[in-house]
């Protein structure tokens, strides 16, 4: 961090309040460890950092487009980084990189406390044009394993590996819920699902749940929270949809990941901390305001929000220090009217 106090304007300035997350996620660590997304890079994080606030922010960039100026001093990126340099970085990671750090990521959930139990929910979805696999917890708004298939031999591929790596995390198999459709195909002869998963697959019919009428004693429960749970997930990532660098299986692995950490954080609200993507982005997070680099400091200044005094209750707002991705500087926050 230079020594001499810069000041930039930035539309992305509300970011840094989710700046905590990340040290929650423990991603500084999880990226350096693994040199991911980019081994080549001299600081794994900054673009991981960088792809996340895109989507968290669903700024659409264009080819050779510098990026916004805050999220360049957040993600620790250089002043005049390029989207397009940006995604030279992600191209350098295959798809056994992106599920590699899945894995690492569940481990640090799970440590936090926000994945665990016998179920995951599998949903099907499109990415970027390909069709994707994503496992969640069941009603817990998060899904933190996601990959790419083109057939039944590569998403039977992906439960195999999601089952080996659940239990070696939580300590016992889950019981795979999803789709009768898909629960048929994956079931298949010749489809290669390990033959001991065959027990743990509970085929659901979306078309016979009625939300509204389901009690929460019934036996239908589960079913109606399975269709909860993939309509939460759609609503998700169309929300974060803007941004993508058209990789899909980065683009999957970075949005995953970004839910994962607005849990992470919303878990500081109290009584918001079940409130989606969207409620939490739109009304604490996004907003415009200026950004002063000082020696070892980073000054914040975002105009106030009504829901600010949230932020205050739970005393959110005071200095993070020695942020490890940033210099071991400090964030901290005011709240000004006249930031543009």
């Amino acid at each position: 961090m230079s020594t001499s106090d810069q000041s930039v304007q930035t539309q992305v300035a509300g970011l840094f309040l989710l700046a905590r997350s990340f040290l929650d996620g423990r991603l500084p660590w999880l990226a350096n460890q693994q040199r991911y997304p980019d081994t080549t890079h001299a600081k794994p994080v900054a673009p991981l950092l960088a792809a996340i606030g895109i989507r968290w922010a669903g700024l659409a960039q264009q080819e050779h487009e510098q990026l916004d100026p805050g999220l360049c001093v957040l993600s620790g990126l250089p002043q005049g980084a390029t989207w397009s340099a940006l995604r030279q970085s992600w191209m350098q990671a295959a798809a056994a990189d992106h599920a590699q750090f899945q894995a690492n990521f569940l481990t640090i959930l799970a440590g936090q406390r926000l994945v665990g139990g016998d179920v995951l929910t599998i949903h099907q979805v499109p990415v970027a044009g390909q069709q994707a696999l994503v496992a969640g917890v069941l009603g817990g708004q998060v899904w933190p394993l996601g990959g790419c298939f083109d057939n039944e031999h590569e998403a039977t591929a992906l439960l195999n590996r999601w089952s080996n790596a659940w239990a070696a995390v939580i300590g016992t198999p889950p019981t795979f819920m999803m789709d009768q459709t898909l629960a048929a195909r994956v079931t298949a002869a010749g489809a290669g699902l390990d033959a001991a998963l065959s027990p743990y697959i509970r085929a659901v019919d979306p078309s016979t749940v009625d939300l509204e009428a389901v009690d929460p004693f019934d036996a239908d429960a589960d079913s109606a929270s399975y269709v909860e749970t993939d309509r939460e997930l759609r609503a998700a990532l169309a929300r974060l949809d803007s941004g993508q660098l058209g990789l899909p299986a980065a683009d999957l692995t970075i949005g995953l990941s970004a839910i994962s950490l607005l849990r992470l954080w919303a878990r500081w609200l109290r009584q918001f901390a079940a409130s989606s993507p969207a409620y939490l982005l739109d009304n604490f997070v996004l907003r415009p305001g200026r950004v002063r680099q000082l020696e070892q400091r980073i000054v914040v200044e975002i105009p106030p929000q009504t829901l600010d005094i949230v932020l205050e209750m739970v005393d959110y707002l005071t200095p993070l220090e020695r942020l490890p991705w940033l210099n071991n500087s400090t964030i901290e926050f005011m709240f000004r009217d006249d930031t543009l």
